[in-house]
């Protein structure tokens, strides 16, 4: 899920960053007396979902070892009532 989330991210910047930088530069030379360099490398887009998405794999991995045991569990149990028929 995460690489998807990079690339959504990505193709928003480069969607939406001219975007900003020409209403930045057309705000910019209503008001400005002088001439301005911008840093567009400077500009980046916030991705709030990197925290979530973060947060989401750990549960996950969490839940996956909780699982993972769970069927160890009942694999043995299967076993170990297969093993009690034959006598």
């Amino acid at each position: 899920m995460e690489p998807s989330f990079v690339v959504l991210g990505d193709m928003l910047e480069k969607i939406l960053l001219p975007f900003f930088e020409q209403q930045q530069k057309q705000g910019d030379a209503d008001s400005r007396d002088d001439e301005a360099e911008y840093d567009t490398k400077a500009m980046t887009l916030q991705r709030p979902w990197d925290s979530f998405i973060k947060e989401n794999r750990a549960e996950w991995k969490v839940r996956a070892e909780k699982e993972e045991a769970e069927k160890k569990a009942k694999a043995a149990a299967t076993e170990a009532e297969a093993a009690d028929k034959k006598q």
